[in-house]
């Protein structure tokens, strides 16, 4: 029955984990579109004042394409086409018999 129980603890142990890390995404995937949001914004009032002149500058050709940078990675973020590889790492402790 011991290794019964040992057997649970590590599933429900498992679930757990499970459970906080889909609460971490949800959490990473909001924020994400809230910067989204922020990009936007800042877009569309800075972005009529540096294209009112004759043709745009550098400068403008920079910031939007940030802004085209920043909003394709939120959004495959946001929608799940990003794949985020997260690094772990094993420690082994050897104890001397």
């Amino acid at each position: 029955m011991e290794k019964r129980d040992a057997y649970k603890l590590a599933y429900d142990e498992a679930v757990r984990g499970l459970g906080h890390q889909q609460l971490r995404l949800d959490d990473f995937r909001a924020r994400a579109g809230i910067v989204l949001s922020a990009a936007a914004i800042t877009t569309s009032l800075l972005g009529a004042r540096a294209l009112e002149r004759d043709s745009p500058t550098l400068w403008a050709w920079i910031a939007l394409g940030c802004f085209v940078g920043v909003g394709t990675f939120t959004l495959r973020l946001a929608l799940g086409l990003l794949a985020l590889e997260v690094v772990t790492w094993t420690v082994e402790i050897a104890t001397r018999g």
